[in-house]
Parts: structure tokens; sequence; C-alpha cells
């Protein structure tokens, strides 16, 4: 592990529900002052594009309807993501006393801390973080003698990959299955109960707090100056010390996996860092790409959450594909069906790369053909993707991909896509093998039937 300026404020002060003064000193000023001192900052989230904090929670803020609210989410069921437990093991006050913050500044009176139910052990910490800061008088009428009354409650959340998408996240907490909403309009006008919310994940919450701890001279000092401060990044796969690293937004991707990770297992080569199972990889020749928004834009990929993944050596990149597909297939919540059969059609062509233009691998299953309502039959004017195409080979995945990019509700079919698509652009010799026969333990053949484990044989501890 490696330890930047947040989380050695964290280890170092072991917050206990006596010392909550970085949220005294925001909640007894003006709101629009701590607005601006946190704009001047330039906290960026740490997860999705980027957005400004301070501006997400002036949005909220300057809205006329009542209540707002805002909303912690901490949703870790993304492989490769491990940060959040050891955040909360290692400070849950300092993670309460950063909903308070957040709160305040939203000039909403409910906080909600939304925690995956696989994190039973974290969900008690911050139960029991809460509990004292309401005996101490840190929460409640009158916080912090500030006032103002602020309540934060836990809310558990669904132990799904797409909960932790913003509106799906509501959804699960109004007692729905967690399925995303459409947009416009925006949470930030009309989220929970139709009322004004901003949805913030929990790194983005410490590295604003830290930010209006030190001020902005201090917090900008690292980064670069279209993203300054620090990012927790989660280091797993193919490396010789995976971990937790704190590290200046702007850090190659070199240097995290090479200097940090301690290089590859075994002397072996790279073959690519995935930023995380929705961003689109990193290939081997890119390895000196900053790790930053602008930057990771500009490779066609994206920094997402810090969730890094390394993949090296032999491993079979179209085993890996067909892993990644499997898991969109698994984790879609079915609401848009392009997503749910787009993703669930991508996850078989890649089991099944020797015999992709055989019509029951292609089709529905069936000799008849499509069915004459299925959204694949056309792409517009274009060829379409079911077997009554004349698209042939890895062209039908691209098309399909395509397909289903742009039509869901939220960004989890673009997500997908995306991923899919820049795996099979980038390692067309591991799918060529495959597709003139060769095969591997992790994707079935039309000579010898492996069980669909969708990579997970040779993908070892990845996810």
């Amino acid at each position: 592990m490696h330890c930047g300026p947040v989380l050695t404020e964290l280890l170092g002060s072991q917050s206990c529900a006596r010392d909550y003064a970085t949220a005294s000193l925001v909640v007894t000023q003006p709101r629009e002052r701590a607005l601006e001192a946190l704009d001047l900052c330039h906290v960026r989230g740490r997860a999705g594009g980027g957005f400004p904090v301070a501006h997400k929670w002036w949005i909220v803020a300057r809205e006329q309807s009542e209540p707002k609210y805002f909303i912690c989410n901490i949703t870790a069921v993304q492989p490769g993501s491990f940060k959040e437990r050891f955040l909360i093991n290692a400070n849950s006050h300092s993670i309460v006393e950063s909903v308070i913050i957040a709160t305040y500044l939203c000039a909403a009176r409910l906080g909600l801390i939304c925690i995956s139910s696989c994190l039973e052990t974290e969900a008690t910490l911050l139960q029991s973080a809460l509990a004292e800061a309401y005996e101490c008088g840190y929460l409640g009428d009158n916080a912090l003698r500030s006032g103002h009354s602020i309540d934060v409650q836990l809310v558990r959340a669904a132990n799904a990959y797409v909960a932790g998408e913003e509106t799906a996240l509501m959804e699960c907490i109004e007692g729905r299955q967690p399925q995303p909403r459409g947009k416009p309009p925006l949470p930030t006008r009309r989220g929970l109960g139709g009322q004004p919310t901003a949805v913030n994940n929990l790194e983005s919450l410490l590295q604003a707090r830290y930010a209006l701890r030190v001020g902005h001279r201090a917090y900008r000092s690292l980064g670069v100056e279209t993203a300054p401060g620090t990012m927790v990044f989660s280091l797993s796969g193919d490396v010789r010390r995976p971990g937790l690293y704190e590290l200046p937004l702007g850090t190659t991707a070199r240097e995290l996996v090479f200097e940090h990770g301690l290089g590859l297992q075994n002397g072996d080569h790279l073959q690519a860092i995935i930023p995380g199972i929705s961003s689109p990889i990193i290939p081997a020749n890119k390895i000196d790409t900053p790790l930053e928004f602008e930057s990771m834009r500009d490779i066609g990929s994206s920094l997402g959450s810090g969730c890094v993944m390394v993949l090296a050596g032999e491993r079979c990149m179209a085993s890996f594909t067909a892993y990644v597909a499997d898991f969109f297939s698994k984790n879609s919540c079915g609401k848009c069906a392009p997503c749910a059969q787009g993703t669930t059609r991508a996850h078989r062509l890649l089991m099944n790369l020797d015999r992709l233009d055989q019509a029951a691998i292609n089709g529905a299953g069936s000799s008849k053909g499509p069915h004459p309502n299925s959204p694949f039959t056309i792409i517009g004017n274009r060829p379409g993707i079911s077997y009554t195409d004349t698209v042939k080979g890895l062209t039908k995945i691209d098309y399909l991909c395509e397909f289903f990019k742009y039509r869901g509700d939220c960004h989890y079919s673009t997500e997908a896509a995306n991923s899919i698509q820049s795996l099979v652009k980038n390692f067309e010799a591991d799918f060529d093998f495959h597709v003139n026969g060769g095969h591997c333990k992790g994707i079935a053949h039309s000579g010898s039937r492996a069980p669909a484990t969708s990579g997970a044989a040779v993908c070892g501890a990845l996810p």
C-alpha cells in the first residue's frame, strides 16, 4: 500500500466522535462561502466522467423544491474493487463526517449512506459511528451547534453491479428493483422521491473533505491542472504487489504497475491494463498514458473508479473478453431488451468463435429465423445482426455491440459494448485463433465442447 495525503490523514487522525473539526468549520459558515472554497479546489468526482463536486452540490442547493437529499454511494461489487472495505475500516467516522459536509452543502436535511449488502462488517462500523455522532450532537437538530438540522441514515443496497448506477440506487432505496431510470430529468433536479438529489461515491466525499480541510493551494499542489489531487487505485491481476495506492492524478500507468506494483509476475510481458471492468482497455503501447480524466478520454478509455486490473503473460484475451461479456450479461437489470439480450448474445458469440456464422449461434437459437419483434433483425439500413445478415466473422460482434451500445436507459449498455469492442479490436490474433478452430479452457470449441466458464478458468483470481 502507498499512502498519499488523503489516506495518511485518514489513518493518522483515527477520527472519533470527539473530532469532527472539518464538518464543524463547514456547517458553521455560509453555505455559499464553503461551496466557493470547494470550487477553488476543483475536486472532481472519483468515478464516471469526473464531474466537479462543488458544481453538482451547488445545482442541488439552488433548487427551490424541498426536501433535498444527498446519497453516498458505496456499492462495491465491481471486479477488482476492494478500496471501500479498507476506507470504511480505516476510519468510519471520517466517512460520517464527509456525509455531513455534503448534506449541508447540498442544502439537504437528510443524507443517506447506501452500502452494498455484501459489506456487513463495514455496515456495522458505520452504524456505530452514526450512533456516536448523534450522541455527541454532531447530527440531529442543531447539528454541530450550527443551527441546522442534519440527519444521516444507513441504507442497505442490492448486491448488484447495476445498483451502483445512481438512479438504479434510488429505485432500490424506494423499495423497487435496482433498474436505472431514463434521463432527463437528471437526479439533481428530480431524484429520490422526485426531489433534487446529489449522488457521489465514497472517495469523492473523502477528497472533498480533505480539500476543505487543507485549502485549495495545498490540494492543487498535487495532480494536474485540470484534475488536482490524488486517487486511490486498487491494483490487481498479474502484478507482483497488488494493493491500494494513493497517487497524484496524472501518474502514468507505467509508474503504477512497475514502480508501485513492482512489475509483472514471473517476468511476463504486458498485454493490457483494464482501468475498470466498464472501461476500454489501455493497450501495452499506451502504458505511459497519465491516469487522469482527459488523457484517458484521449486514448478512448476512461478513468472510472480506479479499479486497475493488469493482464500479462499468455492469458487468452478472447477468453477474458468472454468473461467480460458474461459479467455484463449476468448483471444487466433486464429492463432494456437491447442491453439484456445484446450482452447475452455477445457472450454466446464469444463462447463459440469457431462457428460465428452458424444460424443457431447468431440467431435466437432457432432455425426458423428470428422472432418478428426481435430488436436484433436490422440496424437502420445496414445489415442486421441476426443470422439473416451478410456480415461475417468477428464483424458480427462489432455490429452487435454497435446496436445495443446506445439503446439503454443508462450507461450500462454503452460500457459493456465499449469494453468488448476494445478487447476485440486490440487482440484480433487471439480471436482469430479461436475462429480458425483453436481452443483453450476458457472458450468452447465445436469439436470439443468445454463448459461455459466465460473465461473464469483462465482469468484466475483477476476479478
